[in-house]
């Protein structure tokens, strides 16, 4: 989470705090209104009704009491819920030290193991250096190694050649005992 998740989170308990404010402004009002047109209402039907006067006496006594219970009630709740978004705010900054630790330390685990990853690379490329010169050395050597074989293959094909000719001419010399002739039909042309 960034800063910007975190402004929003207080944004939005900046907005449901107003809100809830305003909803019990709304109902306090509504109540008081409530309450102003009963007593407004209760003073007309006292004047119209003076023999009940007493009786309605006793019942405002009731319903004076009735509401000092529910406004002492109601104030309670208010109390209460002011505590509990005083919790929450307590709630919300304890979230963030900990988003922010916890942002702290994942960012460093990242560069510790971006490190790593790059020891590794270049752990590889440095073998593969390390192997494309031994195979250049092998290849050196091995091409050396060939060309001194051929050279001595070179020699003993010409000296085998040289004894072949040799032969030949000896056996032509003695053409009467190991002559073949080619297209002789004794053998068979």
């Amino acid at each position: 989470m960034d800063e910007k998740d975190f402004s929003r989170i207080k944004e939005l308990f900046t907005t449901l705090s107003e809100d809830f404010t305003r909803k019990l402004a709304a109902q306090s009002e509504d109540l008081n209104e409530k309450f102003t047109a009963q007593s407004e209402d209760l003073n007309k039907k006292l004047d119209a009704h003076s023999e009940d006067l007493a009786l309605l006496a006793a019942q405002s006594v009731e319903l004076d009491k009735k509401l000092t219970v529910q406004s002492e009630d109601l104030t309670k709740k208010l109390d209460a819920q002011s505590k509990d978004l005083a919790q929450l705010a307590v709630q919300s900054e304890e979230l963030d030290k900990k988003l922010t630790a916890q942002s702290k330390d994942f960012s460093g685990w990242l560069g510790v193991q971006g490190d790593r990853f790059q020891h590794k690379l270049d752990l590889v490329v440095e073998g593969y250096q390390t192997l494309s010169e031994k195979l250049d050395q092998a290849e050196m050597s091995l091409s050396a190694k060939i060309d001194a074989v051929d050279e001595k293959l070179g020699k003993k094909i010409d000296a085998v050649a040289t004894d072949l000719s040799a032969h030949r001419a000896d056996t032509e010399a003695h053409h009467g005992i190991y002559r073949v002739k080619e297209g002789d039909e004794e053998f068979g042309e």
